[in-house]
């Protein structure tokens, strides 16, 4: 294992779950990770962030997803990522609700992932389940700027990116696929449990 777990997707494409600061069995708590997709020879940055709210958030959407729960909501009628711009610019048509205080929109329950906000590309990965009930991994670009920071000097304006813009990466997941993730993110997770009471 070292300082890398695997995560399959099928025999060509994966996720690369790499430890920034330590062998995978050291992990404690607030250590960073990073998280790579792979696939048609490409290597693009998912994450970077603490493996166990990374973890715990993977742990969370699978076992949503393996039930069937984790549609998404009925204004989604768009594509995920091109809304989720939408609602970076804060554009209007969108539906939010009230989470923590805070007013969130509804696509955002199904977000796992984003990279730092300077990574270029700047990517979201989200799952859901489609109306088939299958379970949905979906990686998609965003537009490097927020409605009231684009810069002069932008290379490419909005509405040039979502003119162009689709996702990056779409793939039905076996449920087999989805048990063995969530075994894994288990498995990380048992052992930040380990480590932490190792150095109580």
């Amino acid at each position: 294992m070292e300082n890398t777990v695997i995560f399959n997707l099928n025999d060509n494409e994966k996720m690369i779950i790499e430890s920034d600061e330590c062998p995978i069995n050291n992990l404690i708590c607030c250590d960073y990770i990073t998280i790579y997709l792979a696939y048609d020879n490409n290597i693009c940055l998912l994450a970077k962030e603490d493996v166990e709210m990374t973890m715990e958030s993977f742990r969370h959407l699978l076992k949503l997803a393996l039930k069937n729960e984790l549609q998404l909501h009925d204004s989604i009628t768009q594509d995920i990522g091109f809304l989720w711009n939408e609602r970076l610019q804060r554009k209007p048509g969108l539906v939010y609700k009230i989470f923590d205080r805070v007013n969130r929109w509804v696509g955002e329950d199904n977000l796992l992932w984003g990279t730092p906000a300077n990574i270029h590309p700047n990517l979201e990965t989200w799952l859901y389940n489609n109306s088939q009930g299958e379970i949905i991994f979906e990686v998609t670009p965003s537009y490097p700027y927020r409605s009231n920071t684009t810069p002069d000097n932008a290379t490419i304006s909005y509405q040039e990116f979502m003119n162009k813009y689709k996702p990056l990466f779409i793939r039905t997941i076996p449920t087999l696929t989805a048990k063995t993730w969530l075994s894994q993110a288990e498995e990380i997770l048992k052992i930040i449990e380990t480590n932490k009471q190792k150095n109580q």
